[in-house]
């Protein structure tokens, strides 16, 4: 029977982490036990902390390409409590050279009669050679210790998925937390190292495969940083899904830091802001009231909304963006126009209990349970569970305002209308690669959020808001479902009068959605709308992941 491409692809991704896997650890225990262990064993005061830490689990991305793994440097140590003056003097003119350090700084370290004295720290593997030649007398005296250091070949790509190990070494936010229990590997003493110890390394060797894909997350990092620089935003991030499965293909998040390097950045920069940060979506939100609607049967597909620029709800009036009345509308006109009162009324229509039901079944106001640390639930105020809820929210949240969302709810919500009303639980690992045994994490659905039927009718008109309304967005030759969002920023119980969040969330071919993208822009200068700043950004990132994933257009002209 024929493979399948993902299958073919699978097994070689395997294939290569597990040789990579293996001939890591030959390297690194065949290094550790050839020094301690073959070796003559040292004396009691023999150079040495008495533990060696073990190297940490890897990471790659869907193909197999290594994003994070660990790499040995040294510390070079001293016994010298059993040494003359003499000797001590000897020993730092053989050291100076290789350690690269005046010879009086290393000879005034020796001067103790402590057991052991670090002499210089993270060395690169040359110097283990070269303390093996030191002259015999000091054989027992100085060694080059190895200890595991977190690399990242790929720089800042990914920073906040991956997220970063620190000194005890523990992983901090992203993957590198979350996943910590997997990844981590005690300290193990020397005098225990041996074969034993060896086959129980081989057997518990950990790789987790993202469903990051490299150069998808290069795409993206590309184009935000470019849209960033041209709409002079304060920040922004982008999500690429697969509607299907919930796996996530790219998250990017600017300002970014190099996890290498994580301290050179201030610890808000640490932060994935796609995962932990909540703003108010505006008018992408209203997605999710049109999906509810169509769903409860509380509108039509062809219904007529009569558009009058205001309206009163709670004692709150409220108004089109533009401050101007439309007249006589259909569903397409009040999308592809972002209509702020056509979603109020009809969200009063629904009513509150059943418009809250269906907020709450798209996963507003709860964690999606990517696997991330730290992500954030969001804020959604209802009548039922909270006493500052107004009746004027009811209109408000049906544009967006007034209710909080991270951006990975947003494009979880907006995925669950691609996937056909399946509600997938977002996901960055797909699978755990064990002592060579591979265990797949299957995607999991969460729920059913509206019918297919809904679904298919609610895809058609957002491909004719895109169609219509929206030219920067569309992809030649491909059918794009998508709405834009121009958020207010709620600022000292106001809303601030210069700056909003711009926003765009789409998917396609919508005959057969294979990514689905959202973009946000916080604060952009040059342009400001949803439209002109973030719908751009999807269509770029869109052409290219469609080339590059050779996803076959769905339209001819």
């Amino acid at each position: 029977m024929d493979r399948s491409p993902e299958e073919i692809t699978r097994q070689r991704w395997i294939i290569l982490i597990v040789l990579f896997g293996t001939c890591a650890i030959f390297l690194m225990l065949s290094l550790i036990v050839g020094q301690f262990v073959h070796a003559d064993r040292p004396s009691q005061d023999a150079a040495t902390a008495g533990t060696i830490q073990l190297p940490r689990g890897a990471l790659a991305d869907r193909n197999g390409f290594l994003l994070a793994f660990d790499v040995f440097q040294y510390d070079v140590e001293a016994s010298p409590a059993n040494l003359n003056s003499e000797k001590r003097d000897k020993l730092a003119g053989e050291l100076a050279p290789i350690l690269n350090k005046p010879r009086d700084e290393i000879r005034a370290l020796l001067e103790t009669d402590e057991s052991y004295v670090t002499l210089a720290t993270g060395l690169g593997g040359m110097v283990e050679k070269a303390i093996k030649g030191v002259s015999e007398e000091f054989r027992h005296v100085v060694k080059a210790v190895p200890h595991p250091v977190r690399y990242y070949p790929e720089g800042p790509l990914a920073a906040h998925v991956l997220g970063f190990v620190n000194a005890e070494p523990k992983g901090c936010y992203g993957v590198e937390e979350y996943y910590q229990q997997d990844l981590q590997r005690d300290a193990v003493p020397l005098e225990n190292l041996g074969s034993a110890v060896w086959d129980e390394i081989q057997a518990s060797d950990t790789t987790l495969i993202l469903t990051i894909d490299r150069y998808a997350q290069r795409i993206v990092e590309e184009e935000l940083d470019a849209a960033i620089k041209q709409t002079k935003a304060v920040s922004g991030q982008v999500i690429v899904m697969n509607p299907k499965t919930g796996e996530i293909l790219a998250m990017a998040s600017r300002p970014a830091y190099n996890p290498a390097d994580f301290l050179e950045a201030p610890p808000k920069a640490w932060i994935n802001p796609a995962v932990s940060e909540v703003y108010e979506p505006g008018s992408v939100f209203k997605l999710v009231t049109y999906a509810a609607a169509l769903d409860a049967q509380t509108i039509t597909p062809n219904e007529l909304f009569y558009d009058p620029g205001v309206i009163e709800i709670g004692g709150r009036k409220i108004y089109n963006w533009d401050k101007v009345g439309h007249g006589t509308v259909d569903i397409t006109e009040a999308l592809g126009n972002s209509l702020n009162v056509v979603a109020a009324t009809i969200s009063q229509r629904m009513g509150k209990e059943r418009f809250y039901t269906y907020v709450r079944r798209f996963g507003f106001g709860q964690r999606t349970e990517i696997d991330l640390a730290g992500e954030a639930p969001g804020i959604v105020k209802t009548p039922y569970d909270n006493p500052m809820y107004s009746d004027s929210d009811l209109g408000t949240n049906s544009f967006g305002q007034g209710i909080s969302v991270t951006p990975i709810q947003m494009a979880s919500a907006v995925a669950s209308i691609a996937n056909g009303g399946v509600l997938m639980s977002p996901q960055v690992v797909r699978a755990k690669i064990i002592g060579g045994q591979v265990v797949q994490l299957h995607p999991r659905a969460i729920r059913r959020t509206i019918t297919g039927e809904t679904a298919r009718t609610l895809t058609a008109l957002l491909v004719r808001v895109v169609d219509e309304y929206l030219p920067q967005a569309q992809v030649p030759g491909y059918s794009i479902a998508g709405k834009t969002g121009t958020a207010e920023i709620p600022m000292g119980g106001a809303y601030d009068p210069r700056d909003y969040i711009a926003s765009f969330a789409g998917y396609g071919p919508a005959t057969d959605p294979q990514l689905v993208i959202l973009v946000k822009l916080d604060r952009p200068q040059t342009v400001r709308s949803g439209g002109g700043a973030a719908a751009p950004v999807f269509q770029r990132i869109a052409a290219r992941l469609f080339k590059y994933l050779a996803i076959p257009p769905d339209r001819t002209n």
